[in-house]
């Protein structure tokens, strides 16, 4: 069946040493006045996460490059075609996406349109989950100058929903467990698809991430198995830190001490920066998605940013069954059953506005 747009493999090359990689689909009749889209997965996901799928069904960059987006599918470090010379360490965290990864792929982009376009190019971000995280920091930052504007799909803010529902289901032992099994500054992989092979974690993983009546169970499996990647310990460590204090935070360079002086004077001196403080300095115009069946990001966290940052355009959506098929999950948000109709348009509506 002819294709609508080509793909191509880019490689945008950080400071640090690594080629994050790009799965780029180009429409056929490409408009280089059109603003380029930057899609950017979750944390233990690929490229898969935004693109999974041969047609549009169950791919979001698909569906926007067959209406005539030039669209960008950013793997970060660690992630499937990404690369870097020599042996991988694991070194990496959160920061390290922001400081390094975010950064090097929009260079790339404006960098690519500038040379062989001659357009200064501005770019639509949309990312799920983790990406949005990125993407909240990155526009608090140079991305002010080099957005256009942004979409976030179940992105969280303080992690507050999802550790209510650990308290509520007794595993916030679950908290404990990352900091044995990925104590603070060590490099090395957390095998998490080796951990999925397990029936009672896969279980309690769905249990979270995914509103079982609302997915194909065939394409959820093929998403565990080909969507899914070892992570960094740190990275992992980082995030159970930041559950641990309900706040989205720096990697902790004391963890031990920080945790022992918090709520007291010396806080300031041992506990890593808050990220949400930057975030007064945000003004794109903003589009947040969040599903109401959603127990990792529920809607109250993901709308917390409308408090924290100052864009005079900002528009907030639950995906429910009051107003859609579906009280949606997690995943289901971008591989649900009724997604490319519920979902992907809204997405493309707001890109198309924002062009």
């Amino acid at each position: 069946m002819k294709s609508d747009f080509e793909t191509t493999i880019e490689y945008a090359p950080t400071k640090d040493g690594w080629n994050l990689a790009f799965v780029r689909h180009k429409p056929l009749d490409f408009n280089k006045k059109k603003p380029p889209v930057l899609l950017c997965h979750g944390f233990a996901s690929n490229r898969y996460d935004l693109d999974f799928g041969e047609d549009e069904k169950y791919s979001l960059a698909k569906y926007l490059a067959k209406r005539g987006f030039d669209t960008w599918v950013l793997e970060l470090r660690g992630r499937g075609r990404s690369k870097k010379e020599g042996k991988e360490f694991f070194d990496w965290n959160f920061d390290t996406y922001v400081n390094y990864d975010a950064p090097a792929a929009v260079d790339y982009i404006i960098r690519k349109y500038k040379i062989e376009y001659g357009i200064n190019a501005k770019i639509l971000w949309v990312e799920h989950c983790m990406g949005g995280m990125i993407s909240y920091v990155y526009g608090s930052r140079e991305g002010k100058r080099n957005l256009k504007s942004v979409v976030t799909i179940a992105s969280p803010i303080y992690l507050t929903g999802l550790l209510k529902n650990l308290e509520k289901d007794n595993l916030k032992w679950l908290i404990k467990l990352v900091d044995i099994l990925c104590p603070p500054r060590i490099n090395k992989p957390f095998f998490l698809p080796l951990w999925l092979e397990n029936r009672w974690m896969r279980k309690l993983v769905e249990k979270y991430f995914v509103n079982k009546d609302n997915v194909n169970l065939d394409i959820l499996n093929k998403m565990w198995e080909n969507g899914i990647e070892i992570v960094s310990c740190k990275a992992l460590y980082q995030f159970a830190f930041m559950l641990s204090r309900s706040d989205f935070c720096m990697y902790p360079k004391y963890p031990r001490i920080c945790k022992k002086f918090e709520n007291t004077i010396l806080q300031n001196l041992f506990c890593p920066k808050s990220y949400t403080k930057e975030f007064k300095n945000f003004d794109l115009p903003l589009l947040v998605i969040a599903g109401r069946g959603d127990r990792v990001v529920p809607p109250e966290d993901a709308f917390q940013i409308k408090k924290l940052i100052k864009s005079k355009e900002i528009e907030t959506i639950e995906l429910s069954k009051e107003n859609f098929s579906a009280d949606y999950g997690h995943l289901d948000l971008i591989i649900g059953f009724n997604s490319s109709q519920e979902v992907f348009p809204i997405v493309y509506n707001w890109l198309k506005k924002h062009s």
